[in-house]
């Protein structure tokens, strides 16, 4: 049997004298190579073109995007951006996420709490529909849940990334 340790319970000191209360906010981060040149904040799918990456498949990636049928399932958002491909960047793949690129038809107030998806604008989540579908593009697996929508285009929304893909 292993020991599953949860951060964020308790308190810890202020450097005030005080004590403030942990947050949990269950975040995880893994590291991929870029396919592409990819901006902080934008959301991420594996690189599963025809032609297996100079990488491998399932350690390189791209901008998830729904026009590209191999690159629909967005599951994190990059948290350092990719110059080039090749580079070694960072990946938020589950908990509370601050930076994450959400597409301009998110504009009411009541979509907080909904769940997003890739959109046809690469590196950005839209709303899941009803059915599943996001943009109007067929089923889509959900990746996050929207938390507060901030500025469209802009690494600015708030989301709880799922972890889709169990990584």
């Amino acid at each position: 049997m292993s020991v599953n340790k949860i951060d964020g319970f308790g308190t810890r000191k202020d450097g005030s004298g005080g004590e403030v209360a942990n947050k949990e906010r269950r975040q995880r981060f893994l590291r991929f190579r870029a396919s592409e040149a990819i901006e902080k904040g934008h959301a991420v799918a594996l690189d599963l073109a025809a032609t297996e990456p100079d990488f491998g498949y399932g350690t390189a990636i791209k901008m998830a995007d729904t026009d590209d049928a191999l690159n629909q399932i967005a599951f994190g958002i990059a948290v350092e951006a990719a110059s080039a491909a090749g580079d070694l960047i960072e990946v938020q793949v589950s908990g509370y996420c601050d930076i994450a690129q959400v597409t301009a038809a998110i504009t009411e107030p009541g979509d907080e709490g909904k769940l997003l998806a890739a959109s046809a604008t690469e590196g950005e989540l839209a709303l899941v529909d009803a059915d599943g579908a996001g943009d109007g593009t067929g089923f889509l697996l959900p990746c996050a849940i929207l938390i507060e929508f901030g500025t469209a285009a802009t690494a600015d929304s708030e989301v709880f990334l799922l972890n889709p893909l169990g990584l």
